[in-house]
């Protein structure tokens, strides 16, 4: 049971350092922090998502990151407003992908918007 408990973290193990791998460490080392502890492997991975990210000519929006949904004023609102009326229909979704992979929170009022 031991053996299976150590295995089983071991195994947890190696698949995190794939993940590191996979997010650009070449060697299983980390050049940029010295080690290929999981912080740094986090950190890859992050900046790997964050090439990924497709933009809508919003990035003022970001100022906006880790901000409470209920809790953007009318000018705020108005903003992601602005910027959603821009887009195409079909477009909405992958933008809504687009600002939760960046942590912005869409306005309530706005989300209450695109339910209708």
């Amino acid at each position: 049971m031991v053996i299976g408990v150590f295995g089983r973290r071991w195994l947890h193990r190696d698949a995190s350092s794939r993940v590191v791998m996979s997010a650009g460490c070449s060697r299983g080392d980390c050049s940029s922090c010295g080690s290929a502890d999981e912080g740094c492997g986090r950190e890859r991975l992050m900046r790997a998502v964050a090439a990924e990210i497709e933009y809508f000519e919003d990035e003022e929006l970001d100022a906006y990151i880790g901000r409470a949904a209920d809790k953007y004023s009318d000018e705020e609102v108005a903003a992601f407003k602005e910027v959603m009326l821009t887009m195409h229909p079909e477009e909405i979704g992958s933008w809504l992908t687009s600002l939760s992979l960046r942590g912005i929170n869409l306005p309530d009022r706005l989300m209450d918007a695109l339910k209708k």
